[in-house]
């Protein structure tokens, strides 16, 4: 799983922000060597115009297309689960094996 730091615009990727920032891991007090970008006021006014079209399109899908949707969301977010887990671990503290629990209740 590749984490840039930029911001996720329907399918583009957006740094127009200057201010950038780190995580740090809870348990240790370390700086996360991942730089983010902040977003910016267009980008976020982007990100809202993007969801609110793309909710327009699904609420005219099938409770079929819906599930079919939900479905590739949760088999996407299990091919990169361990990637995942591992970042989400450095993050906030958590163990991986409640963030992967987790993960599974989110994937079921």
């Amino acid at each position: 799983m590749e984490i840039s730091g930029k911001n996720l615009l329907g399918f583009d990727s957006s740094s127009e922000g200057e201010k950038v920032f780190q995580a740090h891991n809870p348990s240790n007090g370390e700086i996360l060597p991942q730089t983010y970008f902040e977003a910016t006021k267009a980008e976020v006014d982007m990100a809202a115009t993007l969801a609110e079209e793309a909710f327009n399109v699904y609420r005219e899908k099938t409770g079929v297309e819906k599930a079919q949707f939900l479905e590739t969301i949760a088999e996407e977010l299990l091919r990169v689960e361990a990637d995942l887990v591992n970042l989400c671990t450095l993050e906030t503290g958590l163990p991986k094996a409640r963030l992967s629990g987790e993960l599974g209740r989110t994937t079921n």
